[in-house]
């Protein structure tokens, strides 16, 4: 007889499928565990060492935009000019009332943050099976590492947590009863990655409509379809601006509105143009289109995103293809795909190729990619899994066959300094030495090692423009010019006691209609009132003559 509710059958006769997250070990099984468990153990070895790592590129930057504001008062958006939004500002600028501005804490909160996107991972792909959870959860985590220092506290890394956990939620059982605050908080945390960089908004669509095609809740089964898709995205979007209208009353509050509408409305179109025409790039006018190359081939180089696309599209297609899958994990896979997609189409719309541009896109795809770790027999007789399994593990290698150069100094018993920290580490031991109280310092660089030294030496920034780079492209353009008029009037009626120019390894933009008369202005100004302090590669710092002081009788302070 069938067993029936009111008689079940007793257990010994019962023989229920094993569920596709079950853990079942076999001699397979046991193979992947002893590889998974050295992997695992190769990257806290590599989280271990990266604790000896320096601040570099935008981290040095958000830092000292932190340590102006905490520290010395600046208000943002007006002592301060920068394009991007204020969420990755704010975020710098809380932990660093907690965590100081040292490089050991920011290093170990950089794994925290690292740890929390994994344990993410692992309870997203933990429904399929525990073998891509673990792969995923570690993959990852390895590759971000495996870049070394270029990567840490990136916009497009910072995004991944909040993006990560609003997957996570929309995939979860949990608040199945109460939908509306599902979508809420799903909107919440796509606003929190949208506060950092603006594009990370562009995965919120496929979410939230994931979540409404997933909705349980029977209650709601009379509201018609469209009525209930309007009002979950008017949900979503509500949630998705209450972490933007945070923001704006914080700029409210410490009196950087104003100036952050102006910046929107004056700069952004500028700098959005110059984007799309390229000028914001390392290369001169004639070398743009090989500098663009060799940036795609190094991308390449790091991430391999061809190299994992087979395993992924192989395993896609398996899940599509076994009747063995619920079509509720179809649906995530095909979720997780949309995502990969999106994520591309952000980089290529934007234009921006940096390696870090890529990470959102690369988290998603090792996500599919880890899928081919399945338990074999969950996928059909039409594939090889061994296959599958082994292109898999490869293609992950074969991503992982470089290690970040600091980590290989490492292991010869070096340090990890890179060419920036020991640039900074030179001029904060310069400048402490001789700055007085009142002093004042100005940086012509970007991202070439000088705003780390601010830091260090408790430097004070001379004119608002602590990165010069929005000082040289757009030149024909009233507002640029305007910008340029500010920094020579703040340079001759308040003269910083030094002038810090980088010229070897500093990011600097080729504009063609440049005349180079702004720079003949600050050549003239340094020749008239500046000696040469220290000539070091790439570097030279000039100070202010002492005569100049006396003769004009002008203080060295900036105006507030």
């Amino acid at each position: 007889m069938q067993p029936t509710d009111s008689a079940p059958a007793p257990p010994a006769m019962s023989t229920p499928k094993p569920l596709i997250s079950s853990i079942r070990i076999d001699a397979l099984d046991g193979a992947f565990i002893v590889i998974m468990a050295l992997w695992t153990l190769a990257l806290l070895v590599l989280a271990g060492f990266s604790l000896g790592w320096d601040m570099y590129w935008d981290a040095m930057h958000n830092q000292h935009v932190a340590y102006l504001v905490n520290e010395h008062g600046f208000v943002l958006y007006r002592d301060i000019f920068d394009p991007n939004l204020f969420g990755t500002f704010l975020f710098h600028i809380l932990l660093s009332k907690i965590l100081g501005y040292g490089d050991l804490p920011w290093r170990i909160f950089d794994l925290v943050w690292l740890a929390g996107l994994a344990v993410s991972t692992w309870y997203i792909l933990r429904r399929y099976d525990w073998r891509p959870a673990w792969v995923g959860a570690v993959a990852f985590p390895w590759l971000y590492l495996n870049q070394g220092e270029t990567q840490s506290f990136q916009r497009d890394y910072l995004v991944l947590l909040p993006i990560s956990c609003a997957l996570l939620l929309v995939l979860s059982g949990r608040l199945q009863g109460r939908r509306w605050l599902k979508s809420l908080l799903i909107g919440a945390l796509f606003g929190v990655a949208a506060s950092l960089k603006p594009q990370a908004a562009i995965g919120l669509p496929c979410v939230a409509w994931f979540g409404l095609r997933q909705d349980g809740d029977k209650r709601l089964r009379w509201i018609p379809y469209g009525r209930r898709l309007a009002f979950h995205a008017a949900l979503a979007a509500a949630g998705f601006s209450v972490p933007l209208l945070l923001g704006l009353f914080w700029l409210a509050v410490s009196g950087s509105l104003m100036p952050f509408v102006e910046m929107v409305t004056q700069y952004w179109p500028i700098y959005t143009k110059q984007i799309f025409k390229g000028a914001i790039i390392t290369a001169k006018p004639g070398e743009r289109g090989q500098f663009v190359w060799q940036s795609l081939l190094e991308l390449r180089a790091l991430y391999g995103r061809e190299i994992l696309a087979l395993p992924a599209v192989m395993a896609l297609c398996a899940l599509f293809d076994s009747p063995k899958h619920a079509g509720h994990l179809r649906s995530i896979a095909g979720l997780i795909a949309a995502l990969v997609l999106m994520y591309f189409l952000q980089v290529v719309l934007v234009g921006n190729f940096h390696p870090y541009s890529w990470l959102a896109m690369v988290y998603f795809l090792l996500l599919l990619t880890s899928l081919a770790f399945m338990r074999p027999s969950l996928l059909p007789g039409t594939y090889l899994p061994a296959l599958l399994v082994l292109s898999a593990a490869l293609c992950l290698g074969w991503t992982s066959r470089t290690l970040s150069t600091s980590f290989h100094r490492q292991l010869v018993g070096m340090q990890p300094d890179l060419y920036t920290s020991m640039r900074a580490q030179l001029l904060a031991d310069f400048l402490k030495g001789r700055l007085q109280p009142g002093d004042r310092v100005q940086v012509l660089d970007w991202l070439g090692g000088t705003e780390r030294a601010m830091v260090l030496a408790g430097a004070v920034d001379a004119t608002p423009f602590i990165q010069d780079v929005v000082l040289f492209h757009g030149v024909n353009e009233p507002y640029v010019r305007e910008l340029r008029g500010r920094f020579l009037s703040v340079m001759s009626e308040f003269p910083p006691r030094f002038v810090i120019i980088v010229t070897d390894i500093r990011m600097v933009t080729y504009d063609p209609d440049d005349t180079d008369e702004f720079r003949s202005e600050i050549a003239n100004l340094l020749s008239r009132s500046y000696r040469l302090a220290l000539d070091s590669p790439g570097c030279k710092v000039f100070e202010r003559r002492e005569e100049f002081k006396e003769t004009t009788g002008i203080q060295p302070r900036s105006p507030e």
